[in-house]
């Protein structure tokens, strides 16, 4: 299996097993400037069952797909449909990713 492939498979598994309607979870991989971009769309109430508190049930998952993704020297992006929104909705500034 192609690794991209595999960590797509990953994430859409993790993130399936978080939400209340896991049949509207939907991943999309692109390649985009010698990486690969995860986006993750799925129903707005189940935003914040990705999340986790603090954001941290996103940020690991990131880090798990972005640790898969070194063993295979390549790097990866993951773009969560709705994370800006939520978090601006709880008065905090989303990170600044410079990767």
């Amino acid at each position: 299996m192609n690794p991209a492939v595999g960590i797509q498979c990953f994430i859409e598994f993790v993130v399936r097993s978080l939400v209340t309607v896991p049949e509207k979870v939907a991943v999309e991989a692109s390649e985009e400037e010698g990486q690969w971009v995860y986006r993750i769309t799925l129903v707005q109430r189940d935003v914040a069952k990705v999340m986790g508190r603090d954001a941290r049930g996103i940020s690991s998952i990131r880090h798990l797909a972005e640790a898969a993704a070194r063993q295979h020297q390549f790097q990866v992006r993951i773009h969560l449909q709705g994370e800006a929104e939520h978090l601006a909705s709880h008065g905090v500034r989303p990170p600044r990713r410079g990767r």
